[in-house]
């Protein structure tokens, strides 16, 4: 069923994926089913969303909502488009719920889902309500989801519907009276602290009767010069600092900027007379990154109740009266000395395979604050370092024997490989010459070690201290208690040694032991009985489970003394994985054995990036399109963007470290360790490790402890020992041959695999997400108060696009799409949205403008704009492009006539921005911006650096300065220089009066940055790249010096082997080598390798590509290029099949990791031994012989054996390439029958169960030694080859490294002719022997009859009757 399911799939479900309809037959009855909660999938997917949740998907869609208001209440009327099922939402809210609402007619119930709402299945809906009141409010909810909206009140339409968020305003009734000439003020004030300090003034108006001129003020505080001026009624400052303003009946907010003349340590409150409040509040708004001050007052005051601004209301707010004082405390200045980075170390370790070094792989994240160099201290030595994908140079440090990078970014992820020297005794925990808030570190030891404990670090996971637990402790005390009551003192110091040495160990017989020892001492205090012989079997019942475990236990004990390679493969077996994999059928193709060497290089190779990562998260929805920088002039031109400001990292000649092959195996035992709080340079930890030649002698020892207590225990068992009764043998004959058989279950169809691949189709979301729509082109037309917008759209899928939209003085009045109107609007996101079928189509949009000022937004911006008005002026367009997602539009007024909203024009005043890279060429980039007037042009004169050397054009420079022209509607303009290169950089800040200077240092890898004289600002400043920049905002005068120095180059390797792959496939007359290498250069050349004599090259390629190349005495040279690249050789020699093969002697000249060696066998070969690294391929089988040639011996001196020594022997070696376990078969059938030869059972029903045991063990010994007997003579013998993924032809090696060439590996082997003559001798002599076995078999099985009738009962009967007893008379 499961492979008719898979075919099913791989048929019919890429023609599902077509379309959603496009469902085969078979299928379409589970579409619903399948489709349950993904009906959203059926809605327009939102431009720019993935597709992935409901929330990418708009199914609810709107027309127009008409609401007409009276005096008793509100009708409401509204057609809606319901793609999916969904919720629509309704007008009113808790306390004017709609009623009598109906659904296309019928009523509807209405529920409170955030506010009144239905559920409406999927189509067209109109829906019509009545919102009763009795006295009409100021406004009414009405859901912002609904794009577009008419209202009428009292029957007269109102336009444009004044909306702010959820709330629709009706208005209210006309005065009875006009109401007389006043005027409110609240003045708010909030300076906000930095060079210079900047002062916004808010001030509200609230203004009853005529249209007048107000004269306010003065309006700034001393100290403080206008920046700008913001209103919407006309209003100017004048000379003497007043206001003047044209009010008119409402409300209004002015808000002027100004800027501090000087640096700022208090400020007086200046309260004018009437109308100007008697107290203004003041916020003040401190740069923590500038400096860390604090603003005192006589009298604080709430935010809140103060009536601030909301985006001040977290800000300490004063009230001051007329003198008042405002007094600002600077406690620091510039970046805290005392903070610290805020760093984290991950950390892989590798010991090497001798146990006499490490390699450590690093991963530093985390964020810089300080000192900008990351060093570490002997024994630790800097290999290679990385930052992402960009090598870093390793680079002398300060202290004597240190290595380590300058670091230039702020958010800190630095990948390192360091070669660790031994140590003996304690070593620093990190050998980074940083703190750090935590290090977790995982240690790889080769096959064999172990690592006892860490003293030093916070846990060690894994480690043989850190598994032992109270309860284990307990379990421990407890066992050796009983061992020391049951077999004396020397019982208590054996039981101890083996619970310290194998307790942790898997499948170490513990609770077996405990209940033998438990067992045992309640059957010594019991008194003879039968609850004391029901003891006794349960004892002996515990000693054979006893000797269960502990046969397997002790046989992979020596097994892994004697092979330690194996432990990892058996470990894999019982599930765990330690990065390698093991095939389940050797591979008996060269090319098989190259894709699984391949596979394992890849796993051993180490990753480019320097730590793996974690697992990713869920992908974000994409973010909105990036809104383009605000024009500026280069050179006098516009353009676009923020130049680039790249610094170039090393020279060409500069040499950076690869470091040497770094290893990346996981094999062996794997440690955590991990440190949990600061970790500081100077501490320290040791490693107690195990090596592998005392593992090895200790896991023998530790199997002399078990069989001891072993042999203890059966003692009284053995001597007390009687032989089974044949009726018992027969039930464990019959019990070892029985096996639970598994019943196969029908399957449903469907089958859940085909309904779960038929659900990922039909959920899927578009392949074209996020980027299914787009907008090629927008026309717009403004005339009188008519703005209309055209634009072609253009959709990959049926999606929901954006629109243009503004604010409330632009109402949208109609909307078409291809010429069909269009009111299913929704809006989501601050944005009004359409659905678009796919295709190219043309959308109309009309609106209403109402005021002379207007923005109108495009949250998805099309390439090109035009733009055609009629009393209008648009700002924001450049040659047909929009230079921001916003389009202003201004309404030509007739010559005199004030414009709304009018700024005025004030003293010019700019900041300069100076960028200084000090990259292989030292460059500067001056920015220079407008801070006042916002409009108009004007001239600035800004002096050049000492050494500066202006490179772009169009600018003039006289007298070291430069005199910049920012045009009207310029905000700002730059240029670039060269700088000469000092060991000395000095800048000087000007007055304050003049111009704000902020400074930006931007040091290369190269170069080492002491700054002096100002302090740098507390803050992660980064280029567009995200690399740090020194930021610096100097008061009047100050001076800031830089010494620069470069840093000495760390001597390091620049070319490395990170991975080998060696395979010999032999032939009958020659051999095919394959030769694959995975390096890294840091620069281009030629590396030569050591060919063995004899190589005749066939193939060379890097990358896949191949290479045309030549051996040249011996020597292959390989053309390098900068980077990774695989290397791939091909060769042939005159080494064929024979009793000895070797791989060849190959000198790589570099120092490899991650060593793979491979000899590929011809199947017609006998494989009898191997030699080579220590992590190899082990033939098992001749340790197995030997075992079994043992048992044959002891069999064959057995009094009871039914076979002579040497018949043992010989049944053994005939066995011993096939199966123990059919040896063990044919074994227990010999017994068998010799007990039935010799005995026979006296109850009828035990005997007939014997002679019905017997013959079905003797068919199933025919069939092992027919198996035997066939697969010695057709098939190959079992070897059993294990260890590192080998088999009986694909022989596999590692090593971990080597200094030049590489090792040497051997396999043993003969012609497979050889083991079949040798088979076919031994089944001569079985099929002899076999005979005779057969015809004693026979003899013994018809020993006493061949069956047994239950007996007949037998009654005896008395042969005299006894006399009649008689009966007494009746009384009288």
């Amino acid at each position: 069923m499961r492979l008719f399911a898979r075919l099913f799939i791989a048929f019919f479900l890429p023609f599902a994926a077509r379309a959603a309809t496009d469902v085969p037959a078979p299928l379409e009855p589970w579409r619903a089913w399948v489709m349950h909660e993904q009906e959203f999938r059926a809605c327009p997917l939102i431009s720019g969303h993935q597709g992935a949740q409901a929330g990418d998907y708009l199914c609810a869609w709107p027309g127009v909502l008409a609401l007409a208001a009276d005096a008793r209440g509100a009708s409401v009327v509204q057609r809606w488009r319901v793609d999916a099922e969904s919720w629509v939402p309704l007008p009113g809210d808790d306390e004017h719920w709609p009623q009598q609402v109906s659904v296309d007619g019928q009523p509807a119930a209405v529920v409170d889902h955030d506010g009144p709402a239905l559920r409406l299945a999927a189509g067209s809906h109109e829906i019509r309500a009545r919102i009763p009141w009795t006295e009409r409010p100021q406004a009414l909810r009405v859901p912002e989801s609904i794009g577009l909206l008419t209202l009428a009140i009292d029957g007269k339409p109102i336009s444009p519907v004044q909306r702010d968020g959820e709330e629709v305003t009706l208005g209210r009734g006309v005065a009875d009276a006009p109401e007389a000439d006043s005027m409110q003020l609240r003045v708010h004030r909030r300076l906000d602290d930095g060079v210079p300090a900047r002062l916004a003034t808010r001030i509200e108006l609230a203004v009853s009767g005529q249209a007048r001129e107000e004269l306010i003020g003065p309006a700034l505080p001393a100290g403080f010069e206008p920046l700008s001026l913001a209103s919407t009624w006309p209003a100017r400052l004048d000379a003497d600092g007043r206001l003047r303003v044209r009010v008119q009946p409402g409300s209004d907010t002015l808000t002027l900027e100004a800027r501090a003349l000087a640096p700022l340590d208090a400020v007086r409150a200046s309260v004018p007379g009437e109308p100007w409040p008697q107290q203004e509040i003041w916020s003040y708004a401190a740069a923590p990154a500038l400096r860390v001050s604090v603003a005192e007052s006589g009298t604080p005051v709430d935010p809140a109740q103060a009536q601030v601004p909301a985006d001040w209301v977290q800000l300490p707010a004063f009230a001051l009266a007329d003198g008042a004082m405002l007094t600002i405390e600077q406690r620091s200045r510039g970046q805290d000395p005392e903070a610290q980075n805020q760093l984290r170390l991950e950390r892989e370790m590798w010991l090497d395979f001798d146990g006499h070094g490490w390699f450590a792989r690093d991963r530093v994240h985390g964020r810089m604050l300080r000192d900008w160099r990351l060093d570490v201290a002997p024994p630790y030595a800097l290999e290679r370092a990385q930052a992402g994908n960009d090598p870093l140079l390793v680079t002398r440090g300060a202290e004597p024997g240190s290595t380590g990078v300058e670091w230039r970014s702020g958010e800190v992820d630095l990948g390192a490989g360091l070669r660790i020297e031994p140590v003996s005794g304690a070593w620093p925990v990190a050998g980074w010459r940083s703190n750090f808030d935590g290090i977790s570190a995982t240690v790889h030891l080769p096959d064999g070690y172990r690592l006892l404990a860490a003293p030093g670090a916070d846990f060690a996971r894994g480690s043989w201290v850190s598994a032992w637990t109270l309860y284990d402790v307990f379990v421990a005390a407890v066992l050796a208690l009983l061992a020391w009551r049951l077999l004396g003192l020397a019982g208590v110091f054996v039981a101890l040694a083996y619970l310290v040495l194998g307790y942790q160990e898997d499948g170490a017989p513990r609770w077996a032991l405990l209940a033998v020892l438990g067992f045992a001492l309640a059957l010594r205090a019991m008194p003879a009985g039968r609850l004391r012989t029901a003891f006794e079997w349960v004892r002996r019942g515990a000693l054979a489970l006893l000797v269960l475990v502990a046969l397997p236990f002790v046989a992979d004990q020596l097994r892994t003394a004697l092979h330690p390679q194996l432990e990892g493969d058996f470990a894999r077996a019982a599930g765990f994985d330690f990065g390698f994999e093991q095939n389940a059928a050797p591979p008996v193709s060269r090319a098989t054995y190259e894709e699984v060497a391949q596979d394992a290089m890849e796993a051993e190779a180490p990753m480019s990036a320097p730590m793996p990562a974690t697992a990713p998260a869920p992908p974000a929805p994409p973010p909105p399109p990036a809104e383009p920088q605000k024009a500026k002039a280069t050179g006098g031109a516009y353009r676009h963007g923020v130049a680039s400001r790249k610094i170039e990292r090393y020279s060409e000649s500069t040499v950076l470290q690869t470091g040497a092959g770094e290893p990346g195996w996981s094999r062996g035992q794997r440690y955590e360790l991990g440190w949990s709080g600061r970790v500081v340079p100077g501490q320290t930890m040791r490693l107690l490790i195990a090596p592998s030649w005392l593992v090895r002698i200790l896991r023998v020892l530790l199997v002399a402890l078990l069989a001891w207590l072993v042999v203890r225990l059966l003692q009284p068992a053995v001597r007390a020992w009687k032989a089974p009764p044949p009726a018992a043998a027969v039930l464990v004959v019959f019990a070892s041959l029985a096996a639970p058989h598994a019943q196969a279950q029908a399957q449903a169809f469907p089958p859940k695999d085909l309904l779960d691949g038929l659900r990922a189709r039909l959920t899927e979301a578009p392949r074209c997400a996020p980027s299914c729509a787009a907008y090629a082109g927008a026309e717009i037309v403004a005339r009188g108060d008519e703005i209309r917008v055209a634009l072609e759209a253009h959709a990959l899928e049926r999606v929901a696009l954006p629109l243009p939209g503004g604010s409330s003085e632009l109402e949208l009045r109609r909307a078409t799409l291809d010429g069909a109107p269009q009111d299913g609007i929704a809006r989501a996101d601050d944005a009004l949205w359409l659905t678009v079928p796919r295709g190219v189509h043309r959308i109309e949009l009309a609106f209403a403008a109402a005021a002379d000022k207007l923005s109108l937004d495009f949250p998805l911006m099309p390439p090109r704009v035009a733009f055609d008005g009629e009393g209008w002026e648009a700002g924001g367009i450049e040659d047909a492009h929009l230079l921001t997602r916003t389009l202003s539009l201004v309404r030509a007024r007739a010559s005199g006539e004030q414009a709304v909203g009018s700024t005025q024009q004030f003293a010019p005043y700019v900041r300069v921005e100076r960028t200084i890279d000090l990259g292989l060429d030292w460059s500067v980039q001056t920015e220079v911006t407008r801070l006042a007037p916002l409009d108009g042009g004007f001239t600035v004169a800004v002096p050049l650096l000492e050494g500066e050397h202006v490179t772009s054009a169009a600018f003039k420079v006289e007298n070291a300065r430069i005199v910049v022209a920012l045009g009207d509607g310029m905000l700002a303009t730059d240029w670039k220089s060269k700088l000469d290169k000092t060991e000395k950089l000095t800048l000087v800040a000007p007055p304050l009066g003049e111009r704000a200077e902020t400074w930006f240092v931007q040091v290369g890898p190269s170069w080492h940055v002491e700054a002096t004289g100002v302090p740098a600002a507390a803050t992660s400043s980064t280029d567009e790249r995200g690399m740090h920049r020194y930021e610096f905002h100097p008061l009047p005068g100050e001076k800031l010096e830089l010494a620069v120095t470069r840093p000495e180059a760390a001597q390091g390797a620049s070319r490395a082997i990170d991975a080998v792959d060696l395979v010999r496939s032999v032939g009958q007359r020659g051999s095919d080598v394959v030769l694959t290498l995975r390096m890294r250069a840091s620069r281009g050349g030629e590396h030569a390798i050591t060919l063995p004599p004899g190589a005749e090259l066939s193939g060379s390629s890097r990358d896949g590509q191949a290479l045309n190349l030549r051996v040249q005495d011996g020597k292959l040279s390989l053309p390098l290029v900068p980077g990774a690249h695989v290397f791939e050789i091909r060769w042939r020699d005159d080494e064929g099949a024979g009793l000895h093969v070797r791989l060849p002697a190959l000198a790589l000249g570099l120092p490899a990791a991650n060593i793979d060696l491979g000899i590929v066998l011809p199947q017609d070969r006998w494989l009898l031994a191997t030699a080579g690294p220590a992590t190899g391929p082990a033939v098992l089988y001749w340790s197995e012989l030997a075992v079994a040639l043992l048992l044959a011996v002891a069999l064959g001196r057995s009094r009871r054996s039914p076979l002579k020594t040497w018949q043992w022997l010989l049944l053994a070696l005939g066995f011993s390439t096939f199966s123990w376990f059919a040896l063990l078969v044919v074994v227990a059938w010999l017994f068998a029958l010799d007990l039935r030869a010799r005995t026979a059972p006296r109850q009828w029903f035990v005997f007939n169960l014997v002679q019905l045991g017997l013959p079905i063990l003797t068919l199933f010994a025919l069939l092992c030694l027919l198996a035997a007997v066939q697969t010695g003579l057709l098939g190959t013998p079992d070897m059993a080859v294990a260890g590192n993924g080998s088999h009986a032809y694909a022989l596999r090696w590692f090593a971990d490294r080597s200094e030049d060439a590489l090792p040497l590996a051997h396999a043993i082997s003969l012609p497979l002719w050889v083991h079949e003559i040798a088979m076919l001798a031994w089944a001569l002599w079985l099929a002899s022997a076999l005979v005779g076995w057969l015809r004693r078999g026979y003899e013994a099985w018809s020993r006493g009859g061949y069956w047994r009738h239950a007996p007949t009962p037998v009654v005896d009967v008395p042969r005299d009757t006894p006399p009649a007893i008689a009966s007494p008379e009746p009384a009288p």
